[in-house]
């Protein structure tokens, strides 16, 4: 099954950005 890793990153703005990176085991 696939990985999901949730990166969330703060912007300058302090909006946070939410990445969806699925790794393929």
């Amino acid at each position: 099954m696939p990985v999901i890793t949730k990166i969330i990153t703060l912007s300058t703005h302090g909006n946070a950005d939410i990445h969806d990176i699925t790794d393929l085991v």
